[in-house]
C-alpha cells in the first residue's frame, strides 16, 4: 500500500513523510542556514546559537564621546551617571581607558583655547570701561569695573593653569619687643654728643 504525498511522489505506507522547504529537505535546509549563521558570526560551529549582544557601551563612540567632553567641562562623574543613564562600573571603565583620558585632555586643551580667545577680546573694553570711571569721577563705578577685572584674571588664569597658590607656612616669626623708652634716651644722648662736639 502506498500513500501519495504533497508533492506528488509516492512513498510506501508506514514511512512518514520527509518535510521539505523549498524543495530540499528539512535537514538540508537546516544545514544550510547552519552554515550562514556560521558564516556570518550568529551561531557557533556544532552548536547553540550565539547570543547577539549589543556593543558594549564602553566601546560605542557616541557615548565615549559624551563622557569625554561633559568631564572635560569639569563635570562630576555622578552627574554624568545620571544624564546618560549609564551603570557605575561602565563609566569607570570608560574613563579608565586611555583612548577616553586622550580625549578628555583634547577637550580640555580646546576649551582653554577658547576661553583665553575670548577673554582676550573683552580685557581691552574692560580697561577702557575702568579708565571711564575713572575720568568720570564714579567711585561706585571703578569699583564694579576693577572687580570684573579681578574676574577676568581669574578666569584667565583658571582657563590657563596659572593659579596663584597661597602658601600659609604657620605663624610669622615672634618680633623682638623694642623698648621705645630706651631707644628715646640713646637718641638724645647721641644728639647731644653731636652738639658738645666742636
Amino acid at each position: 500500500m502506498t500513500r501519495r504525498s504533497g508533492t506528488g511522489t509516492s512513498e510506501p505506507a508506514g514511512i512518514a513523510p520527509v518535510a521539505t522547504t523549498n524543495g530540499l529537505p528539512l535537514a538540508k535546509a537546516r544545514k544550510r542556514l547552519e552554515d550562514a549563521e556560521v558564516a556570518a558570526g550568529t551561531r557557533r560551529k556544532r552548536g547553540r546559537p550565539k547570543k547577539v549582544r549589543p556593543p558594549r557601551t564602553r566601546d560605542n563612540p557616541e557615548i565615549v564621546g559624551q563622557v569625554a567632553a561633559l568631564r572635560a567641562e569639569g563635570i562630576q562623574p555622578r552627574r554624568i551617571l545620571r544624564a546618560l543613564g549609564l551603570a557605575d562600573e561602565e563609566l569607570r571603565a570608560i574613563l579608565k581607558s586611555p583612548e577616553t583620558q586622550v580625549e578628555i585632555t583634547k577637550r580640555r586643551e580646546l576649551l582653554k583655547g577658547l576661553t583665553l580667545r575670548e577673554l582676550g577680546k573683552t580685557l581691552l573694553p574692560a580697561w577702557e570701561l575702568t579708565q571711564n570711571q575713572i575720568e568720570a569721577g564714579d567711585p561706585a563705578g571703578f569699583n564694579r569695573a576693577v572687580w570684573g577685572l579681578a574676574a577676568l584674571e581669574k578666569i584667565g588664569q583658571s582657563a590657563s593653569g596659572e593659579v596663584h597658590r597661597v602658601e600659609h607656612s604657620g605663624l610669622p616669626a615672634p618680633q623682638t619687643t623694642i623698648n621705645i623708652a630706651e631707644e628715646i634716651k640713646q637718641l638724645i644722648v647721641a644728639i647731644r654728643k653731636e652738639g658738645e662736639a666742636p
